[in-house]
């Protein structure tokens, strides 16, 4: 089911199938829209994209769902941050939002 959220930003990503894999500092600005729209981010998903291939890197994903460890107290502040650190690593990131009806 799309979301109509995300369907914002999709001139900003590079869509491979239904995901939407932003740029560090695009994906900084969905997180940024989503505090301010207390949309919460559930986690993060960093990727390495090829012309044709998409190399997720699970030491540069984050989880913020429930039972997730170690606790954060501000996911938005810590996923900004998170992808601050990894910003010169050639990543793209997946900024998974609950799912947000109009």
């Amino acid at each position: 089911m799309p979301n109509p959220f995300m369907e914002k930003f999709g001139s900003k990503a590079v869509r491979r199938g239904g995901t939407f894999w932003f740029a560090p500092v695009d994906a900084i600005a969905v997180i940024e829209v989503a505090k301010a729209q207390k949309v919460l981010v559930q986690g993060l998903d960093g990727a390495f994209l090829g012309p044709t291939s998409t190399q997720p890197s699970l030491e540069d994903s984050w989880d913020y769902t429930i039972g997730s460890y170690p606790y954060v107290s501000d996911r938005y502040a810590h996923a900004i941050e998170f992808i601050k650190i990894r910003e010169n690593k050639g990543l793209h990131f997946d900024v998974t939002v609950r799912n947000v009806i109009p």
